[in-house]
């Protein structure tokens, strides 16, 4: 069976190409199968995705402005009703869904993503509060992947404005043509940028920031003036303009070779995609006006392509609440199930929503806009109140969390009042116990307070001591510390913290390490059996720590074993103590539930030498 080309007729007489979308099918399979767990390097999907926006865009405006039929006005209504209302409606999905199953912390988070997405900022959000992309609790998050949309809803604005400006200035300026100018400005937007993007040293910022990616877009802008026919715009020979644009790819080149980050080889792989996106695009370019046909598969990866907004915006929504509620290890029937879902999802969204949108009138348009301001200050106005109430909306006692009684930051103000201990040592002849380093020493410190032991303990917490200077300011009171505890996966990651230390621990001290721990990788799914007879009794797998684990036994002596109490013949852990409380609300840090009943089961008389 074979599918035709389409080639429809868009903004300012250019042409749809199932070209372009095949490459936009290849991006967003890419990037759901990386969601999936199923493709390592499937987020290099999104760079493909922005290089393909940056040609589009530009050459859609490009055509405009030299028909004489632009307006900046009508061309950002014409992109934000493509992108508001599928935007509102996931977001009042999620936060419908949320209310039902997440626990008070994921909720908490989920609403602030829906106001901050809701106003095109989830990649600001993002910026702020997720020091980490690739970790694994964004898996749980049913709108993470919207830090794309943000980045794209905002590179328009500023795109526009610099169209305006440049269509200014080639009007006064006659000798100059808009296309040279513009083309200019592209040219070198994509090198400032890249040069921004590799010399900048926050993943944070260099993953969810526009200032950061612009450079991918821009540089889909510039294919459009190498492979268009209509470059003979240019005052100049078309070859020169050309020559220019292979210029641009050398220079690329050479500043990856020469500034890339040779440690980290995503940051040269993202690079190297970005120019290999648009080698693809500018074969795209070429075929645009071939009226052949495309075999299957491509026809139906094109066909994908061209739903690939709808299909992108409801992947993660889908993925992230079938791992909270239902599981988070995919088998046969899970991918089955998700699959299906996705497809049906998808293609009513794109049926109903995204391809009718397209066709409005302007009145229209703004008509569809009013709406989705609607739905958006409703969304967020429920999004904001649930996240001022801490995403508290029922009471769980085996968080010891009650609707009458709530705060924001419950969880890490409890954690992170060991902070206050920063102290040195009094003279009141309690044992001396100095601990050293971040969440786990913190927890560490928790279970010491919450014992029975703890009015004998003269308890200090130093963060990580990792240079001389640090050392020399703790130096008198790890002297006198009769007790060192530091994170044990500090040796092991070859940090010279520890080397720092032992320099002034004295001879009766004893120096222990604090062992990892992990409580799985979401209470989502713990907390969605809640109703069932065993849900106290669930257990979680420590996978993702194990080898690490291991590791620390092998080069500590005395270590701080979170693990061997609580794990069962089937080598998993609890997830709640024995007075059913969760041990961790969000898988990593205690409770108080959680360091109390460590408190009760591990040997501190033993460790303390107080029998």
């Amino acid at each position: 069976m074979k599918q035709q080309v389409l080639l429809k007729k868009v903004n300012g007489g250019g042409k749809r190409s199932s070209w372009i979308d095949l490459l936009k099918g290849i991006a967003i399979i890419a990037i759901v199968f990386y969601h999936l767990g199923a493709v390592k390097y499937g987020f290099f999907g999104v760079d493909l995705l922005f290089v393909i926006n940056g040609y589009l865009i530009t050459n859609s405006i490009r055509n405009q402005i030299n028909g004489g039929n632009f307006s900046w006005f009508h061309y950002l209504v014409k992109r934000f009703v493509r992108l508001w209302p599928l935007i509102v409606i996931v977001c009042l999905f999620s936060l419908t869904i949320g209310y039902f199953t997440m626990l008070p912390d994921d909720l908490e988070n989920l609403s602030e993503s829906v106001v901050a997405s809701d106003f095109f900022g989830n990649n600001i959000l993002s910026t702020i509060t997720v020091s980490d992309y690739w970790d694994v609790n964004q898996e749980f998050k049913p709108l993470m992947h919207l830090w794309y949309i943000g980045v794209i809803a905002q590179f328009y604005v500023v795109y526009i404005i610099a169209v305006a400006v440049v269509k200014k200035i080639s009007g006064l300026i006659k000798s100059k043509s808009f296309d040279e100018m513009f083309f200019g400005l592209l040219v070198v937007s994509t090198l400032v940028g890249l040069i921004l993007f590799l010399t900048c040293h926050s993943s944070s910022l260099k993953h969810y920031s526009l200032t950061y990616r612009f450079w991918e877009i821009t540089f889909g802008g510039v294919l459009v003036y190498i492979g268009n026919d209509t470059i003979s715009r240019f005052k100049d020979q078309a070859v020169a303009p050309k020559n220019r644009a292979i210029m641009t790819l050398l220079l690329l080149t050479v500043i990856l070779i020469f500034f890339g980050n040779k440690d980290s080889l995503s940051v040269t792989l993202l690079v190297l995609t970005v120019l290999i996106s648009g080698a693809m695009v500018l074969g795209a370019d070429a075929c645009k006006n071939f009226n052949g046909k495309l075999r299957i598969p491509y026809g139906l990866i094109a066909a994908l392509g061209m739903a690939s907004y709808s299909v992108f915006i409801w992947h993660q929504f889908i993925l992230a609440f079938y791992r909270y509620v239902i599981t988070a290890t995919f088998g046969l029937i899970d991918y089955a199930i998700f699959f299906a879902v996705l497809a049906v999802l998808g293609s009513l969204s794109y049926i109903f929503i995204e391809k009718p949108l397209k066709e409005l009138s302007f009145r229209k348009q703004i008509m569809v806009l009013t709406i989705s301001a609607v739905g958006c200050v409703i969304t967020s106005a429920a999004g904001f109140l649930l996240y001022v109430n801490a995403g508290v909306v029922r009471d769980v006692p085996e968080l010891d969390v009650y609707k009458d009684n709530i705060h924001r930051g419950m969880h890490a103000e409890y954690n992170d009042r060991i902070y206050k201990m920063n102290r040195d040592f009094s003279e009141d002849g309690k044992i001396k116990v100095l601990i050293v380093g971040n969440s786990f020493a913190r927890d560490w410190a928790n279970v010491l307070l919450e014992s029975d032991i703890s009015d004998s303990l003269d308890v200090s917490y130093a963060w990580y001591v990792y240079s001389s200077e640090l050392a020399e300011k703790y130096a008198e009171r790890i002297s006198k510390a009769d007790y060192i505890f530091s994170v044990a996966s500090s040796r092991i990651n070859g940090d010279d913290g520890d080397d720092i230390i032992a320099e002034f621990i004295s001879e009766d001290a004893l120096w222990y390490g604090i062992g990892t721990k992990r409580y799985g990788d979401s209470n989502g799914n713990i907390y969605s059996k809640r109703n069932s007879a065993d849900y106290f009794s669930q257990t979680v797998s420590f996978k993702s720590v194990a080898e690490t684990y291991k590791l620390e036994k092998r080069v500590w002596t005395n270590y701080i074993d979170f693990i061997a109490p609580i794990i069962n013949e089937n080598g998993e852990i609890n997830a709640f103590t024995d007075d059913n409380k969760y041990i961790s609300q969000d898988t990593r840090h205690l409770t108080r539930g959680g360091a109390q009943y460590y408190a009760r089961i591990f040997d501190l008389k033993g460790i303390f030498r107080l029998d």
